[in-house]
Order: C-alpha cells, then sequence, then structure tokens
C-alpha cells in the first residue's frame, strides 16, 4: 500500500488558514449550517486548533467562546438551505433486532472462555492433576490476562467505534493491527512474569504452571478478539470459532490420551491447538469483514497524526481500562491479608475469596452486551436528535438526550437484576447436583458471603461502568478515571480494614463500599455532561 492511501484520521480544511470572520463562518457551514448551541461551533472551533491566542489575534475576539458565539448567530441568521424534517424521537431510537442481538450476545459469548477454562479443569481432575490452589492458578491467570489487555481493548474499542462511524475503515482496520502488534510483545512478557512471580512465591505445582501460561494466554488472545468483533457488531463469529476450538481440544485429548505425553503438558497441548483454531477462524472472519467493508467505504484517503500525538490523545483511555479492571481487584486483597481461622491456611482463604469474586463477575460480564447496545444506539440517534432540534430551542436536545439515557439506564438496570439472579439460580443448582461442591472446593459459608457481597458490589460497579461509558465516548476520561480512582481507593481500604478486622471472607464487603461512592459520583458526572452534550459531542472526534 502506498504512503497516501494509508488510513488515517481526516483533516478536511484548516481554519486556523483563514483570514476573516466571513470566510470562518463559510466554512463550518459546511460542517454544522444549522448548530444547536454555540457549544457546538466552540467544540469545532478548539478541534480545529483555534484557541483564544488566535481568536484575539486573527478575528479580534476576547476567546474562542465569544467568537464562536458569533459564528453561531451567523449561521442562524444566513440563507442556508432548511434541513429536511426529522423522524420523531420514537422512530430515531427504534433498533433493528440483528443489531440489538449482536450487542447483547456479546455478554453471554464473553462467558465461554470461562467455560472452556473449566472443561481444562475437567480435564486435569481426569488425569488426577487437580489440587485445591489449581482455582486460584485459573483465577490468577483471568485476571491478569484481563488486566494487561484492558487497556488495549478500551483504547482500540474508542478509536475503531470513532473511525468506522465516520466510515474511515482502513484507518479502523490499521490502528487496530497496530494494537495487535503491541500486546502481542506485551502479553507473552506479562504471562512468563506471573508464572514466575507464582513459581517464587511457591504457589505452583506440578502442571501448574503450563496451566497459568496457558490460560494467560488463550483468555488475552480471546478478550482482543473479542474486542475488535464487538466493534464490528460481528460478535457471533466470537461464539462460532471459540466452538470449533472447543471441538479440536476434546478430539486431541481423545487420540492423544493413551501416549506417554504428561497430563498436564497433554492438557496443555489440546487447549493450545483449540485455541488456534478459535483464533484464526475469528481472524479470517474479522480480515474478510473489513475488506468487504473497505471497498465500500466512501473514504479511502486519510493520514494519521504523528504516534506521539496518537499516544497522549489515548492514553487517558488505556488507564481507564487499567484503573476499572485494578478496581476490580482491590476487593480482593482484603480474602488475602484478613484474619482466618487455624484450619484455614493463607492459600485456601486467598482461593476460596477468588473462587467466590469471580463466580459473582459472572452477572455482569452477562449484561455488558447491554451496554455495549446504549452506546451503539447513542451513535445512531445523537446527530438525529440535533438535527431534529429546533435552533431557537437548543434545550431540548439536551431534554431528548436525558430521557433517551434514563430510559436506556433502566433497561441496563432490570437486565443486571435478572442476570445476576440468574447467576444465582445456576449456582445454587449446581452445589445441590454436586453436594456442596464447586471445582473440587466444598462450598463454605465464607464462600456464600464472599459470592453475596462481590454480586452487590460487582452490581454497583457495573451501574456506575454504565455512567462512564458516555463520559469515555465523548471524550471525558478524566472525570471517569477520577470516578474509578475514588472507587480503587475506598474499596482497597474498606476490603482490608473490614478483612483484618472482622475476617477474610468480610473483605469482599469492601466492593459494597466503594461501588456506593462509585455510583454516585458517576451519576452526578454524566448528569453534568448531559448539560453540556452539543459542546462534547462536537469535541469527541
Amino acid at each position: 500500500m502506498s504512503r497516501a492511501s494509508e488510513p488515517v484520521i481526516l483533516v478536511r480544511w484548516s481554519l486556523t488558514a483563514l483570514e476573516n470572520f466571513e470566510d470562518l463562518v463559510d466554512e463550518v457551514a459546511e460542517t454544522i449550517a444549522h448548530p444547536v448551541s454555540a457549544l457546538q461551533v466552540t467544540a469545532l472551533l478548539e478541534t480545529a486548533g483555534i484557541t483564544d491566542t488566535v481568536a484575539r489575534r486573527r478575528y479580534d475576539y476576547p476567546d474562542v467562546f465569544t467568537l464562536a458565539e458569533d459564528v453561531t448567530t451567523a449561521l442562524r441568521t444566513a440563507p442556508w438551505p432548511i434541513m429536511p424534517a426529522a423522524a420523531s424521537s420514537d422512530a430515531l431510537v427504534q433498533a433493528k433486532a440483528g443489531e440489538r442481538l449482536q450487542d447483547y450476545l456479546r455478554g453471554p459469548l464473553s462467558l465461554l472462555p470461562l467455560i472452556l477454562l473449566m472443561a481444562m479443569v475437567n480435564a486435569y481432575q481426569a488425569f488426577g492433576q487437580w489440587r485445591s490452589q489449581s482455582a486460584l492458578i485459573l483465577s490468577a491467570a483471568t485476571i491478569g490476562s484481563l488486566l494487561v489487555t484492558g487497556g488495549f481493548v478500551q483504547v482500540m474499542a474508542r478509536r475503531g467505534s470513532i473511525y468506522l462511524s465516520q466510515d474511515y475503515v482502513r484507518a479502523a482496520q490499521r490502528f487496530i493491527l497496530r494494537i495487535f502488534k503491541l500486546t502481542a510483545i506485551v502479553v507473552p512478557i506479562a504471562a512468563l512474569g506471573l508464572a514466575l512471580i507464582a513459581a517464587r512465591l511457591d504457589l505452583l505445582g506440578p502442571g501448574d504452571g503450563p496451566l497459568l501460561v496457558t490460560a494467560f494466554l488463550m483468555l488475552s488472545g480471546f478478550w482482543m478478539l473479542s474486542g475488535v468483533l464487538a466493534v464490528l457488531r460481528q460478535i457471533h463469529w466470537f461464539g462460532l470459532g471459540l466452538g470449533l476450538g472447543a471441538a479440536a481440544s476434546f478430539a486431541a485429548l481423545h487420540h492423544l490420551a493413551s501416549t506417554d505425553i504428561s497430563p498436564g503438558l497433554l492438557v496443555s497441548i489440546a487447549a493450545t491447538l483449540g485455541f488456534a483454531i478459535a483464533a484464526a477462524t475469528m481472524a479470517i472472519a474479522i480480515v474478510g469483514i473489513f475488506h468487504h467493508r473497505a471497498a465500500q467505504a466512501t473514504v479511502q484517503r486519510v493520514v494519521f497524526p504523528p504516534p506521539a500525538h496518537l499516544s497522549v490523545a489515548l492514553a487517558p483511555y488505556f488507564l481507564y481500562g487499567v484503573a476499572y479492571l485494578l478496581g476490580v481487584l482491590a476487593g480482593r486483597v482484603g480474602g488475602w491479608v484478613g484474619a482466618r481461622p487455624p484450619s484455614v491456611s493463607r492459600i485456601e482463604a486467598g482461593a476460596i475469596s477468588e473462587l467466590g469474586l469471580t463466580l459473582a463477575l459472572t452477572g455482569y460480564m452477562l449484561v455488558g452486551g447491554v451496554a455495549e447496545h446504549t452506546l451503539q444506539r447513542f451513535w445512531q440517534i445523537v446527530k438525529p436528535y440535533q438535527t431534529a432540534t429546533p435552533a431557537l430551542t437548543p434545550e431540548a436536545f439536551v431534554q431528548r438526550l436525558r430521557i433517551f439515557y434514563r430510559r436506556e439506564r433502566q433497561r441496563f438496570a432490570i437486565a443486571l437484576g435478572l442476570c445476576s439472579a440468574g447467576v444465582v439460580v445456576a449456582l445454587v443448582v449446581h452445589l445441590i447436583l454436586a453436594a456442596g461442591r464447586f471445582l473440587g472446593m466444598t462450598w463454605t459459608a465464607g464462600a456464600t458471603l464472599i459470592f453475596a457481597a462481590g454480586l452487590l458490589g460487582y452490581g454497583l460497579l457495573a451501574v456506575g461502568i454504565f455512567d462512564t461509558m458516555l463520559l469515555i465516548t465523548l471524550s471525558r476520561p478524566r472525570s471517569a478515571l477520577l470516578a474509578l480512582s475514588i472507587y480503587f481507593v475506598l474499596t482497597l481500604a474498606a476490603s482490608i480494614r473490614l478483612g483484618v478486622t472482622f475476617s477474610y471472607a468480610h473483605g469482599a464487603l469492601g466492593a459494597v463500599v466503594g461501588g456506593l461512592a462509585f455510583v454516585i459520583i458517576a451519576r452526578i458526572s454524566v448528569t453534568r455532561l448531559i448539560e453540556r452534550a452539543d459542546y462534547a459531542y462536537y469535541a469527541s472526534f
């Protein structure tokens, strides 16, 4: 591909090169001839590089906001073509059934990798290799892989969604490829580092090393591929790929069981083969989808900003992804450092805590697709909402957006409650059928307390994340980071205090304390954002 045809951020014109006010108005009209408010124009001018200094020196205005107000007035009084009547609010927010299903599937499908890991556990048990701390190993691989890839997935989803919404398909493809190349370097290093640390702490038994590294690499790959397919709204390929991979793993175990290969290595080989087939299926699908959409794209030539500029712009989103997962980890600290009876070892207490909180997290994971659907719908309706808003009553846009978001938040809360209830029922049924054991471990009263606290704490976290989701998509990552930082500090402090004062099981209640504060702060932040939605929307590009 030639340099001129490489994907990039498109900049059609430079407002800073215009010498007089009239030319400035004409150029702004090319993008927003019918502004809802002066904040829209302010965001556009700032994005194009017009600072307060430029406004003073070039146009003789004290600042950008004052300049934008006069530009807005000029646009409203100029004889621009009348925009066609917009559809009703109800018609604007209707979603296609297929798109809704694609988004909702993301939650249940995100659990498939964990289900495959449980299949690995059963394989280990069949070969007599399973030990109680192996549950801890799987939990470490799950959380570790999420922690390492979380920032990359957030950056990829953020920038990829913007490129695709503007029909910059080649830009999205090349950017995502860059992120994958970077994670291909970081993830193996992190997996080996985690294995070495676990070995030094004497947490690994025979066969646990391959289990840890294999699970870490597999899950990291799955999280990344799932993120790309979610951006493309083709998440069904994730389920199909995992199904083919699981079948390949089962076939490998069946044919290699009679060989002299050690049980731990045998399971690792089967899992690796299954992952390779699953990943290849998803990768082929992704390449094909991009190729098809690129051929239909209206924008073929764009230019990426310098790497340093792009890195600085995306750093807050990366930190947000990492901070979110650190917050998830914070509630687990009390289970490790908390008081425990003499009959329970430190490893056993940690394993019980990790098991209970990991199970509690599944309710949140199941509802993730509902939040994704809200985000997709937001980008579908925000521009039509602005078009349908009369210029003389700009507050109508804010009111429409407020109603839309309140309705979506209620839908998310209901879905979260149903998914959490389903997890509880599934766990109870399993414990009854398995005589009170889960993954080879006895389910205790402490595990019940940890699970219940985690379910409530992660539920509060999910509601807060739903609100910060809008902050992130409208380029307000610092507000989201502040809310998450407060959540992390409060959760960590409460988890340690409750765990040390009462017991390791009570440490999980720290997630409830932090979650309550997080919900309040996030709600205040997103309410303020909606009040300035015009400015935030145009500043997000």
